[in-house]
């Protein structure tokens, strides 16, 4: 099976530091009008944080895949291999990274308790 599935802890610190402003400088000028309607969560984890950051990473998702529903153009690959790294997406072993690349699919459980990543055929976001 093409489908990968795996838990990796992240806090919302590091989701902001790491993540976040990575993709934000990544994408430049591009930022703003793809994630103008799904800001990041504010700091202190106030209510509604778990809500912004599954709405976040919906976007983050469909950008890297390229989804037209956000107008997004595809991304660089180093943007997408750092947001699989930053996941700790598990190694590809029974097939060419290249095959399966449309595929891959991300997702956020909760602000701390844990992102949940995979990959699946039909290579478009499901969010959990």
């Amino acid at each position: 099976s093409s489908e990968r599935l795996w838990r990796v802890h992240r806090r919302l610190e590091q989701l902001r530091d790491d993540l976040h402003d990575y993709v934000k400088s990544e994408l430049g000028e591009a930022y703003g009008r793809l994630f103008a309607a799904t800001p990041f969560a504010s700091r202190g984890g106030l209510p509604g944080t778990t809500a912004k950051l599954n709405a976040w990473v919906g976007t983050l998702a469909a950008v890297v895949n390229g989804g037209p529903e956000v107008g997004a153009a595809p991304v660089a690959p180093t943007l997408v291999a750092f947001v699989l790294s930053f996941l700790d997406a598990p190694a590809l072993d029974d097939s060419s990274a290249f095959d399966l690349m449309p595929a891959h699919q991300i997702a956020v459980e909760s602000p701390t308790a844990g992102i949940v990543g995979y990959t699946g055929a039909s290579g478009r976001v499901a969010r959990g």
